[in-house]
């Protein structure tokens, strides 16, 4: 497939199953592990409400500033607007807000969290998933002390990652912000000090284990060559400890810490080469890493592994790439080819592993992996890259929320209110008014769809914001994209606005005698599964509806056949009503098909 430059390979699609009613959905929401409310705070940065954005970002996300800097942004890699003329920049959006909301939020939006209950947290570790843990927990009134063995609050992020790819002031605003909800610190914490069974002496009632993956997988290299860890160096170069790694370095990995180690040692004057096993299409790398350090100028080689660095000289194994294996990429293959390369020192960026032995050591229980088991009839919790091994900032906040969560639903089990607020009813008036209003806004949002940036690089700040406003295409609000990409207009937007209890306000309805199954509606539609196939449909032969195995309707007559989740049943039409024994939802669709689409009705021809 030959894509556009600014297109690139990613795909809106975000591996849901298509549902037959209500499936309208933002796929940059539904990418971000945190479901971050993405078109609604790109709209408020447009209309220059800052802090109000700002807000909005903190009610899901505890490190603005830092996702501002480096997330991944799975949702720019899901934007519905990437099939235009790119995506959305969100995550600068998000900086922005971050940046220039900040002052604004402080002083006029945020208050101090009153003061906690008497239940008590203890965090452990203040990297992104336990700083996120400690922002949930106090907000829902934890009494919450933080336990960190470093003299800093920030993890991997602050002590790790280079100062080139975010600055430690960045990092500090958000570890200030969390504090100052009334978070206890105690950094330079011991290993003893943090067991599971001293923090439940010191009385504390719940424990969130979020220590990181601090533990290298080592790489298996013969010779008397200088080998180090990338955890380790990019660790010491942070502190201005860098050890002497010689001219030429080789990084082995193909992540984000490969990424980042390369471009340290070759910004330190060294020569740098980076070595990957597979191919460029299957690097873990944000593409984005990648292309820095390439400008950068690191040179890369693909598909060798090294086996022996010996006297200046690192020998490499030459790779094939074989079948997808678990994660999706093609496993490579050792070949009996080898080439060499001068090299003075290897720095491995392979992976990482929670530690077994120290989170044992603490109390924790291990899995057959090694991988540390929380434990919530005793109020233990293992969050972020402690549970699942590397991860992302992003991951790392979605893994503390679910903890926080689960730990809030243990102690409120018992408490369950059911009663649903009744809602006054609505005026003719007022109806008809609110009607005009959501016309207004879809047309606004169709037309976007009509409009192509040709420009999009040549802005910043208020300006940048107020353009990716107008792009953003709202998809959570109305999509329709099978209506749209079809060539035979076989799917239709029902509008069912006024029947009070669907989610979307346009449901959509497959019109079988009309598609010729060319597949556009599946390719563009973010959920599997194709509008084709699995939307409600219309009949307009029985031949074609005992030919399919679409939920749908056939009209013949005064007669009804429906087939549901593959049950046939059949009903009447008498007079203007449907006597079918169908969910609500179904029976507005086709009593909106013999209202407002009565045209849909027409025979074809055999």
């Amino acid at each position: 497939i030959i894509n556009k430059d600014f297109r690139g390979t990613d795909r809106v699609k975000i591996g849901t199953p298509l549902s037959l009613t209500d499936c309208y959905v933002a796929p940059c929401v539904e990418a971000c592990p945190i479901h971050q409310d993405i078109p609604e705070y790109i709209q408020l940065m447009g209309a220059g409400e800052k802090a109000e954005a700002l807000s909005l970002i903190l009610e899901k996300n505890a490190l603005p500033n830092i996702t501002g800097w480096i997330c991944d942004h799975q949702c720019q890699l899901h934007c519905t607007r990437m099939d235009y003329e790119g995506a959305i920049q969100i995550r600068e959006i998000k900086r922005l807000a971050a940046e220039e909301g900040r002052e604004e939020f402080l002083s006029e939006i945020w208050q101090k969290p009153e003061e906690p209950t008497e239940i008590t947290a203890a965090v452990i570790g203040a990297g992104p998933a336990g700083l996120a843990s400690c922002l949930f927990l106090v907000r829902a009134g934890f009494d919450v002390t933080l336990y960190e063995r470093e003299k800093t609050a920030g993890g991997v992020v602050r002590n790790v990652i280079p100062e080139f790819r975010i600055p430690e002031e960045i990092v500090q605003r958000d570890v200030d912000f969390i504090i100052s909800h009334g978070v206890k610190t105690h950094f330079g914490a011991t290993a003893e000090e943090t067991t599971v069974d001293a923090l439940k002496a010191a009385g504390f009632d719940y424990l969130f284990y979020a220590t990181g993956a601090e533990k290298e997988r080592g790489l298996k290299l013969t010779g008397n060559g200088k080998v180090m860890d990338a955890l380790e160096y990019l660790s010491a170069l942070k502190h201005g400890k860098a050890p002497e790694m010689g001219k030429n370095v080789v990084v082995v990995g193909g992540g984000n810490t490969a990424m980042d180690a390369a471009r340290a040692l070759l910004k330190s004057g060294k020569c740098v080469t980076d070595v990957y096993r597979r191919s460029v299409t299957e690097m873990p790398a944000d593409k984005e890493e990648y292309k820095l350090a390439k400008a950068d100028g690191v040179k890369f080689l693909f598909q060798v592994n090294p086996s022996d660095l010996s006297d200046g000289v690192l020998t490499l194994k030459k790779m094939a790439l074989g079948e997808p294996d678990a994660s999706g990429r093609r496993r490579p293959v050792e070949t009996d080819e080898t080439e060499t390369i001068p090299c003075d020192a290897v720095v491995a960026a392979v992976g990482e592993l929670p530690h077994g032995e120290r989170l044992s050591a603490l109390g924790l229980a291990l899995n057959e992996k090694g991988y540390p088991l929380g434990d919530e009839s005793r109020g233990i919790y293992v969050v972020g890259d402690t549970a699942s091994g590397p991860s992302t900032v992003v991951r790392c906040m979605a893994s503390a929320r679910k903890a926080v969560d689960e730990c809030i639903a243990s102690i409120n089990e018992e408490v369950e209110d059911n009663t649903e607020e009744e809602l006054p009813e609505l005026e003719k008036s007022d109806i008809e008014e609110l009607t005009k209003a959501e016309d207004l806004f879809f047309k606004e949002l169709r037309d976007k769809k009509h409009q192509i940036c040709t420009s999009c690089d040549t802005v910043c700040g208020d300006e940048l914001a107020k353009r990716e406003a107008k792009r953003c295409l709202e998809c959570s609000y109305l999509c329709n994209k099978c209506t749209e990409v079809c060539p035979n207009r076989a799917n239709v937007a029902l509008d069912v606005r006024n029947y009070g209890f669907f989610e979307n306000p346009y449901q959509i309805l497959h019109i079988d005698a009309y598609c010729n199954e060319c597949g556009n509606c599946a390719a563009f539609c973010p959920h599997d599964g194709g509008p084709y196939l699995k939307k409600f449909t219309l009949f307009s032969r029985r031949d074609d509806f005992e030919n399919s195995t679409n939920s749908g309707f056939l009209v013949e007559g005064d007669k009804i056949t429906l087939r549901l989740d593959g049950k046939v049943s059949e009903g009447k039409i008498k007079g203007d009503t449907l006597e079918l024994d169908a969910p609500k939802e179904v029976i507005a669709m086709i009593n909106e098909v013999f209202v407002s689409y009565s045209y849909l009705l027409n025979e074809v021809d055999e």
